[in-house]
């Protein structure tokens, strides 16, 4: 392969194959799966050079669909895979903080009258690229009743993305000199 893309062998190595310690790492957690399964006796006497991922991977598939013939089985693995209430509870958080990813939402535009009104209060931040606080945003919200519909992150972000803006105009002037 390395002298097919024009390369030594040695960048072949370093570059497209994966770290020995990541090879290892795989080879110990599959070894400790068919462990698990009963199975690991197929290994004694090997050392973890002598395994091959492939042959792991063969080996617990093959196990898995014996595994399926026996009913005595199914009925420990489904008693087994019923999850605690700890862990239905962690899994509908989970579920409910993935409704509120940012595809979920709607953008909110601003109004001409707050976007006049962060400016002005905040020119100075813009000026010299300085984050608001989350107390300046909440100040500013409730100082000026145009922006009580703003919350103190929309605030907050907005004025991140016109410092970033600035930055990006600063640097394109400094390019073109």
């Amino acid at each position: 392969m390395a002298n097919y893309m024009g390369h030594d062998i040695t960048v072949h190595r370093s570059f497209y194959r994966l770290p020995e310690d990541t090879l290892q790492v795989a080879k110990m957690g599959k070894l400790l799966w068919s462990f698990d399964n009963g199975t690991i006796g197929k290994y004694s006497g090997k050392s973890l050079n002598d395994i091959t991922i492939e042959d792991i991977e063969q080996s617990t598939v093959h196990e898995s669909d014996d595994n399926t013939d026996s009913d005595d089985m199914d009925d420990e693995q489904d008693e087994s895979n019923e999850p605690e209430p700890e862990t239905m509870e962690r899994l509908q958080e989970i579920r409910q903080k993935r409704e509120n990813t940012p595809a979920d939402r709607k953008i909110q535009r601003l109004t001409e009258e707050q976007t006049t009104t962060l400016r002005k209060n905040f020119q100075s931040n813009i000026t010299f690229r300085r984050e608001l606080k989350r107390f300046e945003c909440e100040k500013a919200i409730s100082k000026h009743l145009c922006l009580k519909d703003l919350s103190w992150k929309k605030v907050k972000n907005t004025v991140h993305n016109w410092i970033v803006g600035e930055k990006r105009k600063t640097a394109s002037l400094l390019k073109k000199k």
